[in-house]
């Protein structure tokens, strides 16, 4: 079986930096941590940063891809079924990725976390065509409670998932 390079990379780069500037990690380091040669590396990225940032962009991808289950719905509208699948995949989601979450929340990685998660946050929200809310402060503390559900897998409390402020009718055209 052919192991994914870009996964084991990713992968490589998490376990090196477990308390560790990613400054100090370098391309020699993560391709003896994979197991895989330097040309694998080089096809996949130019440098370290950039497999931080595909680590983080996948992390964030799949997150959101957890809310289509609900599109066309709120949580005023959205049946308790479907409800508790979607917070149940979101829990068990963060929680498997717990060590990453760590990860991203370090004070080095933050900066560039938050900047991504709101890149894809609001490009999320247009290509759904949802309504996040009614202003853009709404908005922002739509942002900002998505963001909170993140930062926490091990509260055990994803209730505040439901009761977000994050709308997924779709906007009135026209």
């Amino acid at each position: 079986m052919k192991k994914d390079g870009k996964k084991c990379i990713g992968d490589a780069l998490c376990a090196l930096a477990k308390g560790r500037p990613i400054e100090e990690i370098s391309i020699s380091d993560i391709i003896h941590t994979a197991g895989v040669n330097r040309a694998t590396f080089y096809y996949h990225f130019p440098d370290v940063p950039s497999v931080l940032r595909y680590r983080m962009e996948n992390f964030i991808e799949t997150y959101l891809g957890i809310f289509r289950h609900s599109a066309g719905q709120n949580s005023a509208n959205m049946d308790a079924a479907l409800r508790r699948q979607v917070e149940s995949e979101l829990y068990d989601y963060v929680c498997a990725s717990a060590d990453d979450i760590h990860f991203f929340f370090e004070p080095q990685n933050y900066f560039l976390f938050h900047e991504l998660f709101r890149k894809h946050f609001y490009d999320y929200a247009r290509r759904y065509r949802l309504v996040l809310a009614r202003s853009p402060e709404d908005s922002e503390a739509s942002f900002m409670t998505m963001l909170h559900t993140v930062s926490s897998p091990g509260t055990g409390d994803c209730s505040s998932i439901g009761r977000s402020e994050i709308s997924a009718r779709p906007r009135r055209t026209g």
